[in-house]
């Protein structure tokens, strides 16, 4: 398995850049992962991590919410989050979910598999 950490950095520097303040339509699940999982690592780095954490917030949000709406859900149900470590897990288990394989409200679909 190759793994191009170039096109992984340059993807997430994209959605920082261009789609920082972006809630609305739909990802699709490799985009998601691709920018979700070095955050997740980065932000497991003690002092830097949790700084990074914290300016990632917005975007990663944003990222959240399109990837329920591309499920079919409301970015709203990010808010499962306020409850310590079940609500993360849930959210991250809705995240998982298969996509609505049809255009919804939130969207046309994606072929992102």
């Amino acid at each position: 398995m190759n793994i191009n950490f170039q096109a992984v950095a340059e993807h997430c520097i994209d959605i920082v850049k261009n789609q920082y303040f972006c809630f609305d339509g739909r990802v699709g699940f490799k985009s998601y992962w691709t920018y979700m999982i070095p955050v997740l690592i980065i932000s497991c780095i003690p002092f830097i991590g949790q700084f990074i954490a914290i300016v990632l917030l917005c975007p990663t949000l944003g990222m959240n919410a399109r990837r329920l709406h591309d499920t079919g859900k409301s970015g709203w149900f990010q808010l499962i989050m306020l409850i310590p470590v079940i609500g993360l897990l849930a959210v991250l288990w809705l995240c998982m979910q298969n996509a609505d394989p049809a255009d919804n409200q939130y969207g046309t679909a994606n072929n992102d598999k």
